[in-house]
């Protein structure tokens, strides 16, 4: 017994709380009323046991280094914002350039990769222009097309403006498309201003079709508002228009936290801004309730070519249990993939990624927007939209992808599907109760080569999804799939392709011959990819047209432009139509199963539970005492029906300025001085974000209801 005791007081002791606060110092015990100045602190005084540290409200910029570390909880302090930042403020005096009187110049004294002007975000110099604030930076219009069949490895055959535009893109780093599903950043090894060709360093792969690029890292290419050019040589950091003023800052940092060959490590309720996290050798780390806005950017106005430093938990290798688990996080705004893990049993649920990867340069695996090389993870209740990426959601070894809401995808990149599936990928998958919509992309793909379309995986389960406004629904490649009530109607092409593939390995064999598609609701459904063709395999209890002619699903169900797609109480083709199929259906209402993802009553929905706070969050404005009493701004009626909004503000606001922000972060209003009311009619409903900002650096954010 005395042995015990002092066991527990050991633990105890080592496995301590330590609070954190701005107000701080490292010379104190770290408790609630002497807290630590910083987070590392607290973390080297934890034991082997571990511990809690709790951070108090306020910025920190820390670079904080785990190593072999165990049962650490790091969390803000309740119902306090903790904001965990990657940048610097940049304080300088600013001269007009000589050489174009729209450029104004300062020195660093330290080197930047991101740069953002009263919170936001502003563009590497580049060529053709594109900009954050209208989603053109999101949009393949804005890079120049290249003639691949007139060009070759290592050469670019402009067929867009370049020979007109007049610029030497010799030395510049070319962003370029040259293989349909991969991009990659390579340096212009020479150019002739007027000339439409130029020659490039070799990439690491390359297609004769789908040829975009665009160019970065030229001061000449710095021409328009919202752009910004850095010499790493000089340390000269040069934008367009007087920024003078204004609130500056430098990303100079890519992770706030570094984890080597640790476990059960949780971080909860933490604000990142242009940092992120990273775990090596790890296991079982929990973000929890954090928000990641601008965590990962490209090196590449600094020269770099390699892929940016991104969120990532990776195990020892593929094959060891992580159990890694992200819940209810928000991931918005980022250079490269949003989410990268190595392991096995790994989750991510009920978070919001957005606006994810505008340069798809360089990346790993296939070009994917969230990554899990490991068996068995699960990516389950997420909303995922404006993506650049050619795939979306890429799990390894019988993944589970269900309730996701998943739209506006792959707009920068040719081929792909939103759920890319290769042949380790697809035996023990189950890809179920998801909405696929409105993206140039397929909706789930079980993927193989062209020529060897044997080398396809199988057992793969996909039932109750409803796909709409896609390439297509579904490419089933391989063989002993099982598909089973999908609703899918205003697709481009066939909506589900079980595709009958001859192979060439062993001679003779087929795909798809032992695939099972019933109960499926399609406009079309086919053995070929574009054509009318028959479906191999078992194939029952479905409702398709067999021509070109859609069969015209929408029209059978309730109100599927407000996601009511339960079938309407009058279209017999669905109701009581379908089998039984035990562990897919069970449960149904009437003589038999309707056919389709919903039966008459059915209410599940797809994507995130919880509204994120999209940057600018709406509590920018911390740090001062002003600020966190809000000082008085009021907006009224809130909700606002189709009407006047009202606004009233104090004396402190009277030369600010106002921006108003949709849920997806496009600004869709903006007056530099605040108007006392405001029509709203041309706002469609939904969730906006107004922004109160002065020339002394004052934030208020307030979020407002257009009903």
């Amino acid at each position: 017994m005395f042995l015990f005791f002092l066991l527990f007081v050991t633990i105890k002791i080592h496995s301590q709380t330590y609070y954190v606060s701005t107000l701080g110092n490292d010379s104190n015990p770290g408790t609630e009323s002497l807290p630590f100045l910083t987070i590392n602190n607290a973390i080297n005084a934890m034991g082997a046991s571990g511990g809690t540290c709790i951070i108090r409200e306020g910025y920190y910029h820390e670079n904080v280094f785990m190593n072999n570390k165990d049962n650490i909880i790091i969390k803000a302090f309740p119902n306090e914002k903790v904001i965990i930042n990657g940048t610097k403020s940049i304080e300088t005096t600013w001269t007009q350039s000589s050489v174009n009187p729209n450029i104004y110049e300062t020195i660093l004294t330290e080197d930047i990769w991101q740069l953002f002007i009263d919170d936001e975000q502003q563009v590497m110099a580049r060529w053709p222009n594109a900009q954050f604030h209208d989603d053109t930076i999101f949009d393949q219009a804005y890079w120049s097309p290249g003639d691949a069949n007139a060009g070759s490895n290592g050469t670019m055959v402009d067929s867009g403006n370049l020979a007109a535009s007049g610029i030497n893109a010799q030395g510049a780093l070319a962003i370029a498309n040259v293989g349909s599903w991969k991009t990659w950043t390579v340096e212009v090894l020479s150019h002739t201003p007027g000339n439409g060709t130029f020659n490039y360093e070799t990439p690491g792969s390359y297609l004769s079709k789908h040829h975009y690029y665009f160019l970065e890292r030229k001061i000449d290419f710095l021409d328009t508002q919202n752009e910004w050019f850095y010499d790493s040589s000089t340390k000269k950091l040069s934008v367009w228009g007087n920024p003078s003023g204004k609130k500056i800052q430098g990303k100079v940092q890519s992770y706030a936290f570094e984890m080597n060959n640790c476990s059960n490590i949780k971080l909860q309720n933490l604000n990142f801004f242009a940092t992120t996290v990273k775990a090596n050798r790890s296991s079982e780390i929990e973000l929890n309730n954090c928000l990641f806005s601008y965590p990962s950017c490209s090196k590449r106005m600094l020269g770099e070519k390699s892929s940016p430093h991104t969120t990532e938990l990776k195990g020892k290798n593929k094959n060891i249990n992580t159990g890694f688990k992200i819940y209810q996080c928000l991931f918005e705004h980022t250079d490269g993939d949003a989410l990268y893990m190595i392991g096995k049993n790994n989750i991510v649920e009920d978070c919001y990624f957005h606006h994810i990867d505008y340069t798809v340069s360089s990346l790993r695996n296939l070009m994917t927007t969230v990554v899990n090389n490991g068996d068995n993870g699960i990516f389950t209740r997420n909303t995922v939209h404006t993506t650049g990426a050619s795939s979306t959601v890429h799990f390894i070894g019988s993944p589970e992808v269900s309730y996701n809401n998943i739209y506006n995808t792959g707009s920068l990149q040719s081929d792909g599907s939103i759920v890319q599936m290769t042949r380790e990928s697809v035996e023990g998958s189950e890809v179920h109760h998801n909405w696929f919509h409105d993206s140039p992309k397929s909706g789930t793909r079980y993927d193989a080569p062209v020529s060897d379309p044997e080398l396809a995986g199988k057992k793969g389960l996909i039932h109750h999804n409803v796909m709409w406004n896609l390439s297509k629904a579904l490419m089933i490649k391989g063989d002993e799939q099982q598909i089973y009530n999908n609703t899918c109607f205003d697709n481009s092409t066939n909506d589900i392709s079980v595709m009958y593939e001859v192979y060439a390995n062993p001679p003779g064999g087929s795909s798809n011959g032992l695939t099972i598609t019933k109960n499926n609701a399609a406009d079309k459904i086919s053995g070929h990819r574009q054509n009318p063709q028959t479906v191999p395999g078992t194939v029952s209890h479905n409702i398709y047209s067999t021509t070109s002619t859609d069969y015209g699903i929408k029209a059978l169900l309730n109100d599927p432009d407000n996601y009511d797609f339960t079938p309407k109480s009058t279209s017999t083709q669905l109701i009581d139509a379908g089998t039984i199929i035990a562990g897919i259906n069970d449960g149904f209402s009437g003589s038999a199963p309707d056919i389709g993802a919903y039966e008459i009553g059915d209410t599940w929905t797809a994507g995130a539970t919880w509204r994120p706070d999209f940057y600018p969050w709406s509590f920018l404005s911390l740090g001062t005492n002003e600020n966190n009493k809000e000082i008085g701004v009021k907006v009224f009626p809130n909700p606002v029906d189709n009407q006047v909004l009202n606004i009233s503000i104090p004396n402190e606001l009277s030369d600010s300025s106002l921006t108003a922000f949709n849920i997806r972060g496009q600004k869709v209003l903006e007056f530099q001085n605040i108007p006392n009311s405001l029509d709203v009619s041309s706002l469609k409903k939904g969730l906006y974000f107004f922004l109160f900002s002065n020339k002394e650096g004052l934030n208020i954010s307030k979020k407002i209801i257009v009903d």
